[in-house]
């Protein structure tokens, strides 16, 4: 297997940064973009001061109906100590077959209570666009963190929302977006760009790989409010 891989690896070197060979994690990553779900119980976590901590709830997640909260320190998965374990390790032990249980016991730093929580792996739906809202001067803001399966869909709801509102520009925030989906991204700028624009041209070996992807549809918002969009290192 070990050469086989390294094989495909020398392979695939020459060619460009962007061509991969995609294993275990690396390819459950693609899945999850692809499919804009995961088998799990819906918490991002991270490690605050060497102690594993509950960064974030999915809404409607297990985690998150179950009442696990920000801030909670997970010390033991089921039987195994959290204690020297890698980020990956941990996931690896959250993550599961769907419908089975998993048990997180948990500090609560604030209480000082030690509390388990009984969890069923689950379907976790991922929201790429977590904020879109107004300002008091009638500036739209939108929040995209990558570009997934349900990234568009999102984007066009956020759109039609704020539209109503008559707002005076946009602000689309990009900064630390990982990337993922070209197909969600071109359907994005579809949504705020003039029918009958080239948004973008691939080319390859083959001529099946020669595309153009013009916008197709007439943009939600007007064409004449001004758009701003936010990146940075990260994007």
């Amino acid at each position: 297997d070990e050469l086989i891989k390294s094989g495909i690896k020398g392979i695939l070197k020459p060619l460009d940064p962007y061509t991969k060979l995609l294993v275990g994690s690396s390819k459950d990553k693609l899945d999850m973009l692809r499919t804009g779900k995961y088998g799990g119980v819906g918490i991002q976590i991270g490690n605050i001061f060497d102690t594993l901590t509950v960064l974030n709830t999915f809404e409607d997640s297990p985690a998150y109906l179950e009442g696990l909260h920000i801030g909670d320190q997970i010390i033991k998965i089921d039987s195994i100590k959290t204690k020297g374990l890698k980020i990956s390790e941990v996931a690896k032990l959250i993550k599961g077959e769907l419908g089975t249980q998993v048990v997180l016991h948990i500090i609560r730093p604030h209480t000082k209570e030690r509390l388990d929580f009984d969890l069923i792996r689950s379907n976790i739906q991922i929201n790429d666009v977590p904020y879109w809202g107004v300002d008091e001067n009638n500036i739209a803001y939108i929040r995209i963190s990558r570009f997934s399966k349900n990234t568009a869909t999102d984007f066009r709801k956020a759109l039609i929302a704020l539209n109503e509102l008559d707002i005076g520009g946009l602000v689309i925030d990009l900064r630390s977006n990982s990337g993922g989906l070209l197909s969600n991204a071109i359907s994005m700028l579809d949504k705020i760009i003039g029918r009958g624009l080239v948004l973008l041209e691939t080319k390859g070996r083959l001529k099946r790989s020669n595309k153009i992807f013009s916008s197709r549809s007439a943009p939600i918002i007007d064409e004449l409010i001004p758009i701003v969009v936010l990146i940075n290192k990260s994007s």
